[in-house]
């Protein structure tokens, strides 16, 4: 009955859908993992990394997976964690740069660990507070993505695009307390 029940659930479930072992909190975690994995062997999960499965999207090229991002923002809540994308991935998750990057790495308040997303690494790495005292998720951001830039004269295009970004999705509601907690070189170059 139990197998059947978490069956049904996932096949009524959209494709795209993470499921992890406390999907099902009214079953005994280790016959929900012993389920999952009988449904990975049938085909209908993928397991992405230890403990969290995917209801894949098939198309004639293969499996359509989501995003790093989306996997490990899923991954966070369940952990009831926060997450801030860093250095590179932080870059192209604004748009500030084009180059995907090989390594995924996220500053966490909750547990630092390794991840194998399929042929993707993801590295969380615990994080200061003062990296998480951001009114705007936003703002959290593009500290990051600054601070992969580093304190250096940077061109009129990196400034351009760094000032629509900003414009674009910056919350000016905590604009005045986000922008006091960055560092000086940071706040002239957004009071710019």
């Amino acid at each position: 009955m139990v197998i059947t029940d978490i069956r049904n659930k996932i096949l009524r479930g959209r494709c795209g859908t993470l499921y992890f072992l406390d999907s099902f909190p009214q079953f005994d975690a280790e016959y929900v993992r012993k389920v999952l994995s009988s449904l990975v062997e049938d085909g209908t999960l993928v397991r992405l990394t230890n403990g969290v499965f995917l209801k894949p999207t098939k198309t004639r090229f293969g499996i359509l997976y989501p995003e790093v991002g989306t996997i490990v923002k899923a991954i966070a809540e369940r952990d009831h964690a926060m997450i801030i994308a860093e250095g590179n991935v932080a870059l192209h998750q604004l748009g500030l740069s084009t180059q995907v990057p090989t390594k995924y790495v996220y500053l966490t308040n909750g547990s630092a660990r390794k991840l194998r997303l399929g042929n993707q690494e993801v590295q969380l790495k615990h994080g200061m507070p003062k990296n998480f005292a951001f009114y705007d998720p936003f703002m959290a951001t593009l500290h990051q993505a600054l601070k992969t830039y580093g304190n250096k004269p940077l061109n009129e295009e990196e400034k351009e695009r760094i000032r629509k970004v900003f414009h674009t999705y910056a919350n000016p509601q905590y604009i005045a307390h986000d922008i006091a907690i960055l560092p000086v070189w940071m706040q002239k170059l957004l009071k710019e």
